[in-house]
């Protein structure tokens, strides 16, 4: 079984910083002049990519995948089980980079690399009901087989 309230809290998370991020209305490059939203929308990226990497562990474990040594690798792990279509998997590792970017580089980010983040990381509304219709699947057939 799922520990759904992990699943359902890091979705809630999710929309909730997509809500934020959306609210800002970013879309080119002036609108990240201000500070406040340039510091503010990439820290709001990675919390999105962080807690889908948070869901896609705790889908790894509970289907008793082998976590892979890389956050990058989850994300094809899950494809190659069915779980996430390719091309999805292909956009999440992409994220897991811009990811690792954002945490670990971020004195080298510019207005141009993070407008291209913030395109990317909206791939995750995705992943996210992807995650959610294999959710429901799952627990339909433990449901059944009870």
């Amino acid at each position: 079984m799922y520990n759904l309230e992990r699943i359902i809290t890091a979705i809630k998370d999710i929309e909730s910083f997509f809500k934020t991020l959306d609210s800002m209305k970013i879309g080119t490059i002036q609108d990240l002049e201000e500070d406040i939203k340039y510091h503010a929308s990439s820290m709001l990226c990675l919390a999105i990519i962080n807690r889908t990497i948070d869901i896609a562990s705790e889908i790894l474990v509970k289907e008793a995948i082998s976590m892979p040594a890389k956050y990058k690798e989850i994300f094809s792990s899950l494809s190659k089980e069915g779980i996430l279509s390719k091309e999805i998997g292909q956009v999440m590792e992409r994220l897991v980079e811009h990811r690792n970017f954002l945490a670990h580089e971020y004195e080298g980010l510019n207005k141009k690399m993070l407008i291209g983040i913030i395109r990317d990381v909206r791939e995750v509304k995705l992943f996210v009901e992807r995650i959610k219709k294999f959710i429901e699947k799952r627990q339909k057939n433990e449901q059944e087989a009870n």
